[in-house]
């Protein structure tokens, strides 16, 4: 608030020089208003983010009515995209009053590579008004699409020219999960059919594995907005799993590796989803088609969405083994292991089951949305759990 208070001070008192330039040997002033333009705190705004900047107008003199302003926007860093800003309401000086205050966000619609400095003014059908200088707000792109190489940006680029624009789905994006699981699995909360929907952020970026002919997408967190729900399928199958692992009798590897790594249902573990090799196809109205079946990284004769797990007693028993711990060597690859791999995703996508379905993914470029549908399935699970995944910007 002090630096608020501090702006306008020194807004105010650089109209009183301005007025006083204004006159000569003392004499009255000639009629120009003055109008100063500064931002009210931050005058940045970034992709994918939700932010506005607050515009402050000051004149030096008063209205005697409301005073309509009209905004003006030039993108003084890409004359040809001038529709990066909005504003937000009406702004208007109200009468007796020398201050007036609006709101100035991002189109959801604008993308760039690059900062964009966009020069914000008013005009007036009144020639009494004369604007000392525009403010200058900086428009930067999404984070994720900042840490793209030039060779990427260059790929984007090319892509959008052929009417591709996969860089609206770079960044943090919304996605809404809802998952099925059918009845008939081996352990307690798979018995019965369930459904529950996620929502949460997916952290995506160009893949490596692109091409100037191919779009290959990468989804570095929460893939396909699952992350959630694999953790916990990873933990009804082991440290949660009274029917087998923590049951009377149980088999010795369990408690073995709960021991050795200090894993069990109190230990705070990270889990981690990611998906590589999502390959767009060429556009068609507006549409392209999305590839992402592979072969699960740890048998290659399975047919999967192959995701690619990450789990902090994973971790732990992956630094025990490479010690030569003789428990590690014994619990590495045996059920047991702490592995996600072992118990998720470990049965091919192309069995005929009750609940077998087709693997579809597709992008539209004018809705702006990417969908994703598959098949999942896990150790004790019994059937095929359906995923449905749907990204929006």
């Amino acid at each position: 608030m002090k630096n608020v208070k501090n702006a306008l001070l020194s807004a105010l008192v650089l109209f009183n020089l301005l007025i006083v330039g204004c006159s000569k040997d003392d004499e009255v002033y000639e009629g120009s208003n003055k109008v100063l333009i500064t931002a009210k705190g931050n005058s940045t705004l970034t992709i994918g983010e939700t932010q506005e900047v607050t515009v402050n107008v000051v004149f030096t003199n008063k209205s005697d009515k409301n005073l309509p302003l009209n905004v003006v926007f030039t993108n003084k860093t890409n004359t040809s995209a001038n529709n990066a800003l909005e504003v937000v309401g009406t702004p208007t000086l109200k009468a007796q009053q020398n201050i007036a205050t609006f709101n100035v966000k991002l189109k959801s619609d604008f993308k760039t590579f690059k900062d964009n400095i966009i020069e914000t003014t008013v005009t007036f059908t009144d020639t009494q008004y004369k604007v000392v200088a525009p403010l200058k707000i900086i428009v930067k792109p999404a984070i994720a699409l900042k840490d793209l190489t030039p060779a990427q940006i260059t790929l984007l680029e090319g892509y959008k020219a052929k009417g591709m624009d996969v860089s609206s789905f770079i960044g943090k994006i919304n996605v809404t999960t809802n998952v099925i699981s059918h009845a008939g699995g081996y352990l307690t909360p798979y018995e019965n059919e369930w459904k529950k929907e996620y929502k949460g952020v997916t952290v995506i970026t160009l893949s490596e594995k692109a091409t100037a002919d191919k779009p290959v997408l990468k989804m570095v967190s929460n893939a396909m907005g699952c992350n959630e729900l694999f953790h916990k399928v990873m933990r009804d199958e082991t440290i949660e799993n009274n029917q087998y692992w923590l049951a009377e009798g149980a088999g010795p590897n369990y408690a073995k590796s709960m021991k050795l790594l200090n894993w069990n249902k109190n230990s705070n573990e990270t889990f981690g989803t990611a998906l590589d090799n999502i390959r767009i196809e060429a556009v068609k109205n507006n549409v392209s088609k999305i590839n992402y079946v592979g072969k699960n990284p740890y048998d290659k004769d399975l047919t999967v969405v192959p995701f690619d797990f990450s789990y902090t007693a994973w971790d732990r028993l992956q630094k025990l083994y490479k010690e030569k711990n003789a428990e590690a060597i014994e619990l590495y690859g045996v059920d047991g292991t702490s592995n996600p791999n072992y118990y998720l995703n470990n049965t091919t996508i192309e069995d005929d089951w009750d609940y077998s379905r087709a693997v579809t993914g597709e992008i539209d470029f004018k809705k702006n949305t990417m969908k994703f549908s598959f098949v999942f399935q896990h150790t004790n699970g019994g059937d095929y759990i359906w995923i449905d995944a749907v990204y929006t910007k």
